[in-house]
């Protein structure tokens, strides 16, 4: 099973949603069996984003939205559904905090 999980806030490690989402993939993490995990994080925050043990991420490459509200609403509601659905059928999408995509 693939876990693809939402990683905005594992840059603003003073929040909860910094420490749930880091906490949640520490434990997923040390799961045994066939669990692959991918955390996806906007390109504003890649160079920032906090190390989970061996938990690959991605980002996107560029962005022309800059670092604001903006560009936040449109990681959430476009860009990291359409990277989630890149990874093919079979793959479950997280968003651990208050703001999923309104469609998928």
């Amino acid at each position: 099973m693939e876990i693809a999980v939402n990683g905005y806030f594992l840059n603003v490690h003073h929040t909860g949603s910094g420490q749930y989402a880091y906490h949640l993939l520490r434990a997923l993490e040390k799961r045994s069996g066939d669990l692959r995990l991918t955390v996806h994080v906007p390109y504003f925050s890649r160079n920032t984003m906090r190390p989970v043990g061996g938990i690959r991420a991605r980002a996107p490459l560029a962005g022309l939205l800059g670092a604001g509200n903006l560009a936040k609403l449109w990681w959430e509601q476009a860009t990291w559904p359409r990277q989630t659905a890149k990874l093919g059928e079979g793959v479950v999408g997280h968003v651990p905090y208050f703001a999923p995509p309104h469609y998928h």
